[in-house]
């Protein structure tokens, strides 16, 4: 991200201010301000980090048709290798659930969890919402599984023990093996933080 867009994007997150009359309004006026200055100092990816802070605006203040909408710009952009496109379909999917749009929540989860440019981890991140909430209705095609089993090379799974590295054969067993692989990430997503924390 280039440092213009980075400082007029941690100065809008610095003077956020969910309170007072028309706040989301006002709050999202800002917000769009940051993006136009971007659209002509800053990249592509400067676009995307702004659209996905749209989301998480649009999420704060419980707008669900916006989330939906702002969402769905970052997902058309298929930048899927980016953390911001992974964090704007976990609120997408929870707009659509909240909206009983079951269906297309589930397509959505699968079609991009399968991308082969999405992260692993990631991917495993947005399966674990939908077996959470639809856990007999996720078809498993076979990028779904490659997917799980790259999941358990990364550096955060790499040191579960190989009996828990088994990917089930069982596709009814598929959603328990997700949440345990989410599970994990989370437990070392917490160890990290706390080793930066004390290294401080």
């Amino acid at each position: 991200m280039s440092d213009i867009v980075e400082k007029a994007l941690d100065e809008f997150w610095r003077s956020f201010s969910p309170t007072g009359a028309n706040a989301y309004e006002r709050e999202r006026e800002r917000l769009l301000g940051v993006r136009r200055r971007a659209e002509a100092e800053g990249t592509q990816r400067d676009l995307l980090r702004i659209d996905a802070a749209l989301v998480t605006l649009a999420d704060d203040f419980e707008r669900i048709d916006d989330v939906i909408m702002s969402a769905r710009e970052v997902v058309a952009q298929r930048d899927y290798s980016s953390f911001e496109t992974t964090v704007a379909v976990l609120f997408l999917a929870r707009a659509l659930h909240t909206v009983e749009q079951h269906d297309e929540e589930i397509r959505l989860a699968a079609s991009i969890s399968a991308e082969p440019t999405i992260p692993a981890e990631d991917a495993v991140r947005i399966l674990e919402r939908v077996v959470q909430e639809h856990p007999s209705r996720l078809s498993w095609s076979p990028q779904l599984v490659e997917k799980l089993e790259a999941a358990v090379f990364t550096e955060p799974l790499a040191e579960l023990p190989e009996e828990k590295k088994r990917i089930p054969d069982d596709s009814t067993e598929l959603a328990d093996f997700v949440l345990m692989l989410a599970q994990q990430l989370r437990s070392w997503n917490e160890e990290q933080m706390r080793n930066v924390t004390n290294s401080e």
